[in-house]
């Protein structure tokens, strides 16, 4: 018997289990686990420095990851990509408003009032997560303000979901307005932003951001 092959059959440690509940407890240095716990797929677990290294098997080139994907290269995709995915938009006009106005989507717009082009329909649920502002002239205290309405409702509530106030001191000077999870929305929903500034902001530039959840 060559000589290699008789130290294989004559090694004593069972460095494969079929185990399903592989913890580190349960395994030792070197020890390599072929388990599936329920509602998960088959995995590769092996005890190596006291840690246990995992990753999943697939039939059927379907791949799963339990928490960060970090890609230190490019990601090459064909087909679609799903999750939480961050959009923004702009707002740009010119206004010598002093009270509360909207901001306008798709064109260089806004009115004390909620018109067509100062709304947008949710394309999916999702957050508002912040708005940045640069104008003209330095607005002083301002208050951007984010405004929803469900099914039914023609245009969103003039009183704001969430409010945010800034002081913009300075013109020609980017500030943000960053809203908290008391600002989402759903599918469907019709959203708006208003801005109240102290003084006439002029030209103005705003840029919201916004995390939807694409489905």
């Amino acid at each position: 018997m060559d000589r290699n092959l008789r130290k294989i059959l004559n090694l004593k440690q069972d460095l494969i289990s079929n185990n399903i509940n592989a913890s580190n407890s349960r395994m030792i240095d070197g020890q390599i686990s072929i388990s599936k716990k329920f509602g998960e797929s088959l995995s590769l677990i092996i005890k190596q420095g006291g840690k246990l290294w995992k990753t999943y098997l697939s039939s059927d080139g379907n791949q799963q990851v339990d928490k960060d994907l970090n890609v230190s290269g490019n990601i090459n995709a064909s087909g679609d990509i799903y999750g939480n995915q961050v959009y923004w938009f702009n707002h740009n006009y010119s206004s010598t408003e002093t009270g509360k106005h909207y901001l306008g989507w798709g064109r260089a717009t806004t009115g004390t009032t909620i018109a067509v082009h100062q709304k947008l329909i949710a394309p999916y649920d999702g957050i508002l997560l912040k708005v940045l502002a640069r104008t003209e002239t330095a607005g002083g205290s301002s208050v951007m303000g984010f405004h929803k309405a469900t099914d039914t409702t023609t245009d969103p509530s003039g009183t704001a979901t969430e409010t945010v106030t800034v002081n913009m001191a300075a013109a020609d000077t980017s500030y943000e307005f960053e809203f908290t999870a008391t600002s989402t929305f759903n599918k469907g929903d019709v959203i708006a932003l208003s801005i109240d500034p102290t003084n006439a902001l002029n030209d103005s530039n705003y840029t919201s951001i916004w995390l939807f959840n694409i489905t």
